[in-house]
């Protein structure tokens, strides 16, 4: 196992953990509802939970125990979602092309810890600005990101999502409550690096408030195409004045990224530790005023 999926193991498990040191009983918690296999072209295996308190979570990936994503659905589970029994056997259970169960997504909070510290930088800026801000996500997990800045940023906020995965998408709409509407939030399936890239080459530039990198594979490792210094500078070229790229990292690439922000926005970068276990980190890039 990778180092980035041992510490996010070691993490899960102390999260699932009771107050005697049991995993928790229920096997809706630690058990996928469904997968997608992995894929002939190397594509990692994509892991779907349904909890006991309707919660949703990914993961990716056969051995690794990290969360990608997790939201809370407010609605009661219903279909197949409600089924409180999971298979054993990673290979008994159902593919996700088999289920589609509604979720009414509560946009009130964010589950995962690392989000909390990405938006307490965004949503300060965003609720100053009357007519809303542009943001691009890179990564989509169960769209949490995406629909919390909707719900908490004023009319007029844009959120364009790009997901290298179609079946990250399908997922995320059929089971975690997500929602795309024209010239509100659009979806593009693509490679983040290329997405970015091929805006570059359009001619686009100063268009965004906010870039979000959300962008991880199986071993919670951040892709080549998420963080090269050509897709950061790309990235700095997209952002408007005192815009911003967001992007989480575990350790074991820290540095390596952390070069490569330092590298593009000098003394304008800043490094957020998420929590005491210095595992997981949100790095931060300012574009200064021309």
């Amino acid at each position: 196992m990778q180092q980035g999926a041992g510490q996010a193991q070691k993490v899960w498990l102390q999260g699932n953990r009771t107050a005697d040191g049991l995993l928790q009983a229920d096997p809706r918690d630690w058990r996928p509802f469904c997968i997608y296999p992995g894929k002939a072209d190397g594509g990692f295996l994509v892991k779907v939970f349904v909890g006991a308190d309707n919660s949703r979570k990914l993961s990716f990936g056969e051995h690794d125990l990290g969360t990608q994503s997790e939201v809370i659905c407010k609605n009661e589970p219903s279909g197949p979602c409600a089924s409180e029994t999971r298979a054993t056997l990673l290979s008994a259970t159902p593919t996700c092309e088999q289920h589609s169960c509604a979720c009414e997504q509560d946009t009130s909070l964010l589950k995962l810890e690392y989000m909390r510290e990405m938006m307490g930088i965004v949503l300060p800026v965003c609720q100053t600005m009357s007519s809303g801000v542009r943001a691009l996500v890179v990564g989509l997990g169960g769209g949490a990101l995406t629909n919390y800045i909707l719900a908490h940023c004023p009319d007029g906020t844009k959120v364009e999502t790009i997901e290298s995965d179609a079946r990250v998408a399908e997922v995320a709409t059929k089971m975690f409550g997500l929602q795309f509407q024209p010239g509100v939030s659009e979806l593009e399936i693509q490679d983040g690096g290329k997405a970015l890239q091929q805006r570059i080459d359009k001619g686009l530039q100063s268009v965004y408030d906010f870039i979000i990198m959300d962008c991880l594979v199986a071993g919670d490792k951040v892709p080549e195409s998420c963080r090269s210094q050509g897709t950061i500078a790309a990235a700095s070229k997209l952002l408007r004045p005192q815009g911003k790229v967001i992007q989480h990292v575990w350790k074991p690439q820290l540095v390596e990224l952390e070069t490569v922000f330092k590298k593009q926005f000098g003394n304008s970068f800043r490094l957020l530790p998420v929590d005491n276990t210095e595992i997981n980190f949100v790095l931060v890039g300012s574009t200064l005023i021309s």
